[in-house]
């Protein structure tokens, strides 16, 4: 069973999509194998990752940035995208929305120290049998276990993870926002990396006590085209980036 098909399997329907520095390009949504052209694909793979999203509702969760194949207890499909990082799709047995896939992620990234900037329900995740352009050695991204259809692995029991969004407390050492004492800019952050800068600018803020609703009102304000760089997603873009930042404090 080619590793495409496994992935497939698991999903029902997911859309395909290529990420590279102008963006994300959504392609063609895929049912089944005869609706991937491979050729078309790995033609345009040169310099773009490939990657695919799943529908709004379904019924898998997913982590990034895992640094071990047996950290997951779970069924789930564990994909190998790099010699030391993977990516876990995990089967739950309820369909669910992106939202609520959202808030139930957001509490494994913590349990299993994933990537907190990566808990989107509709997180783009890196496609089996192509290569992995953000290192020089192009890595084959594959599957490095499958325990979907294993009977002796649990399904991830949803009803026993608390479904509330964690909350990311200040610390108390921050002082009491000042909005008028801000003497940076998000320029001052800049460097060539427009998504490095938010980060950095938000970290800056976060010292400086300033709420999240302020800081996602700077970014809107002051970030470099932010609304065409993070196109249909900058809400999303926005918090995950804040809920990285607060992280660095906790």
């Amino acid at each position: 069973m080619s590793e495409i098909y496994q992935i497939l399997s698991l999903y029902k329907s997911i859309q395909l999509c290529l990420i590279n520095e102008k963006g994300r390009i959504l392609l063609n949504f895929a049912t089944c194998l005869d609706d991937i052209d491979f050729k078309r694909l790995t033609k345009r793979n040169l310099n773009n990752g490939i990657y695919f999203m799943p529908a709004v509702e379904s019924n898998v969760l997913f982590l990034d940035d895992l640094t071990a194949i047996d950290v997951i207890p779970y069924r789930s499909i564990i994909v190998q995208t790099s010699s030391k990082k993977f990516q876990a799709h995990i089967f739950i047995d309820k369909i669910m929305s992106a939202e609520q896939r959202t808030k139930l992620q957001r509490i494994l990234v913590r349990r299993f120290n994933a990537d907190v900037g990566a808990t989107s329900g509709m997180q783009p995740r890196r496609l089996p049998e192509f290569t992995n352009q953000k290192y020089p050695e192009r890595p084959l991204v594959k599957i490095a276990k499958n325990t979907i259809a294993n009977s002796n692995v649990p399904v991830l029991d949803i009803s026993k993870i608390i479904c509330e969004e964690p909350k990311v407390s200040q610390p108390t050492y921050l002082p009491k926002p000042n909005y008028s004492k801000k003497s940076k800019s998000w320029n001052d952050f800049f460097t060539g990396d427009a998504s490095s800068a938010d980060m950095r600018y938000v970290l800056y803020l976060c010292r400086q006590g300033w709420t999240d609703e302020a800081i996602k009102a700077q970014l809107l304000l002051e970030s470099n085209n932010l609304y065409k760089r993070k196109s249909g997603h900058v809400e999303d873009y926005l918090d995950r980036t804040i809920l990285k930042a607060r992280s660095y404090f906790v």
